[in-house]
């Protein structure tokens, strides 16, 4: 008989307006305070037999009462992650929240398990991001199931580096990416910044013919997590001086075609004039890691840095922006 592990599940509430503290909030916990993993909110069998009762078990169709109440319930939930931590290491995230978040609401459940790393696996699943590009958690990488997938697969390990394709961030960066319709030369660069799981920048190697992507993180452990992938996706071609932290970014380095910057509004303004200076002319940036409402500032701060608006297009509360840079 499998011996019992115990683990915390902690319920945090976010709300439209604190739901851009969410990336952050897993990178430090990632980092300072042994979180194992994070799921969004999901509605299954369980949750519905909860919401509607004896009517659940009815063979009848569903009343619009009980749509009302599912919908209900759903948009409640809506901004609702849970935190995973080992039983007794839940303790230094809980003093982060509420020494530095005291607004986002949270709670505690005791769980038992005799398998956390098949528990932890069973929340990552295929994700086709369009009908010729799959995002596949590595450890599916020879399971016939995955032949049903047409197109490029990207095998990812999600591992501490924020971006696995599930959330609206990752999958908008990749949908708009694999959208534009740009040729890449030989000589073409393409920068993944902010890489967290390197995910954005392996998907361009699979686009392009040119291996000169770069991989730029503040985070030892996603650069450890981008090098990983890159080997589940025998990419190997990437050399270890294209992948590098923000600190160590060198100067001469620049003239990139493409540029992903999936992080959020404070960083995108702050490293403003940085992504401007290594952008080619007529190159590409494309933004995400911000909110709707916070459209209008990323694109009036970079347009005053010269760079025009291209297109822009949303899910959920998260947005994402294409800018280009003027031909001089």
């Amino acid at each position: 008989m499998s011996p019992k592990n115990y683990f915390i599940e902690a319920y945090l509430q976010f709300t439209s307006e604190t739901l851009e503290e969410l990336p952050v909030l897993i990178e430090r916990g990632q980092r300072e305070c042994c979180l194992l993993g994070v799921k969004e909110y999901e509605l299954d069998e369980e949750s519905i037999d909860s919401i509607l009762g004896e009517e659940a078990y009815c063979t009848a169709d569903l009343s619009e009462e009980s749509f009302e109440k599912i919908e209900k319930y759903l948009l409640s939930n809506q901004h609702l992650y849970t935190f995973y931590f080992n039983k007794g290491e839940e303790g230094a995230f809980l003093q982060l929240i509420q020494k530095e978040y005291p607004y986002i609401s949270y709670s505690l459940q005791e769980k038992e398990v005799s398998d956390w790393n098949t528990l932890w696996r069973s929340h990552f699943s295929p994700i086709p991001i369009n009908e010729s590009f799959t995002i596949i958690p590595s450890w599916q990488k020879e399971d016939e199931t995955i032949d049903s997938y047409k197109g490029e697969k990207l095998y990812l390990y999600p591992g501490e580096g924020f971006g696995t394709g599930q959330h609206e961030t990752t999958f908008l960066c990749l949908k708009t990416f694999l959208e534009q319709e740009i040729s890449f030369s030989d000589e073409d660069k393409v920068l993944d910044f902010g890489c967290g799981s390197g995910i954005l920048g392996i998907a361009a190697l699979k686009k392009m013919n040119s291996k000169k992507v770069f991989f730029c993180d503040v985070s030892e452990s996603a650069l450890e997590n981008t090098k990983s992938n890159l080997a589940y996706n025998e990419e190997d071609s990437v050399e270890e001086k294209n992948i590098f932290l923000r600190e160590d970014f060198p100067d001469e380095l620049k003239n990139f075609k493409f540029i992903f910057a999936n992080i959020l509004l404070s960083a995108l303004l702050s490293e403003a004039e940085f992504l401007v200076s290594k952008l080619a002319r007529e190159g590409v940036i494309l933004f995400s890691g911000i909110l709707m409402h916070q459209r209008e500032e990323l694109i009036h701060c970079y347009t005053k840095l010269g760079l025009t608006f291209v297109e822009d297009d949303e899910m959920g509360q998260w947005a994402v922006v294409v800018m280009k840079k003027k031909e001089l």
